[in-house]
């Protein structure tokens, strides 16, 4: 976040910095005086430090959630609590972002969080009359515990990817059923030398798959009985057209 400034007509108050190696390469404090261009004559970006005035350093020592230790990994920061309130409510976010559970935004995901409904199991345990208790208004309640239902209703690849598993997104839980990993009980029983047999593996990527999956198991386990979970997507048939080319004028 900078001064308002104007470049090439527009007036500038957010720029990118990308991530904290780009912010110690810069050596860049608070309150310096910066040069700034737009990237593409689209992007804000920030290119050097013309001035230092010697502020502070913009780091990270604490999780502003928790206030637990912080761990980095490369440019990447975590919070060292695992049950942080944080993590926690990031996770029920990306799972309902994932799933595309409508009317459940910030807001109302925040007053289910704060009154107890802080995972997905619990989420899904919630009857129509649970929403309204947790603080959610009648006709919201009913809209929001429809698209929750609805939502019951997911392939392996997704359920797998919206778990918030580090590098385990959703066309990885893909990638990995194609290479034969077909059913929920051999992602639970995935090994690292499993990984290691296939292109694209290493050893860091491997390890860390296996290990979110297995920091996930109780969640797994919990939302398994709870969800509608098919094995594989609906594949197209072949049709009259299959396998031929069609040239479009305009």
């Amino acid at each position: 976040i900078i001064e308002p400034v104007k470049v090439a007509g527009v007036t500038i108050s957010r720029v990118t910095l990308h991530n904290s190696d780009e912010i110690e390469r810069l050596n860049l404090c608070v309150g310096d005086e910066v040069e700034v261009i737009r990237s593409g004559d689209v992007i804000p970006k920030l290119v050097r430090v013309v001035k230092s005035h010697g502020g502070k350093k913009s780091t990270l020592d604490a999780c502003p959630s928790c206030s637990s230790k912080i761990l980095r990994y490369g440019p990447f920061y975590y919070c060292s609590n695992k049950n942080c309130d944080g993590i926690e409510f990031r996770r029920l976010k990306k799972w309902v972002d994932k799933r595309n559970i409508m009317y459940l935004g910030d807001c109302h995901l925040k007053t289910l969080y704060d009154s107890g409904v802080n995972t997905v199991p619990k989420l899904y345990e919630l009857t129509e009359e649970g929403f309204i208790k947790a603080g959610i208004s009648v006709g919201m309640a009913t809209k929001i515990y429809a698209e929750v239902q609805n939502s019951k209703n997911v392939t392996l690849a997704d359920f797998i990817g919206s778990l918030s598993i580090d590098m385990l997104g959703r066309s990885e839980s893909q990638n990995l059923i194609d290479l034969g990993f077909e059913t929920l009980e051999e992602f639970k029983d995935l090994r690292v030398e499993d990984l290691l047999k296939h292109i694209g593996y290493k050893q860091t990527k491997a390890s860390r798959i296996v290990s979110g999956l297995k920091d996930a198991r109780q969640l797994i386990d919990e939302l398994e009985p709870l969800l509608n979970l098919s094995a594989k997507e609906k594949k197209l048939t072949k049709g009259s057209t299959s396998g031929k080319s069609f040239v479009i004028c305009l």
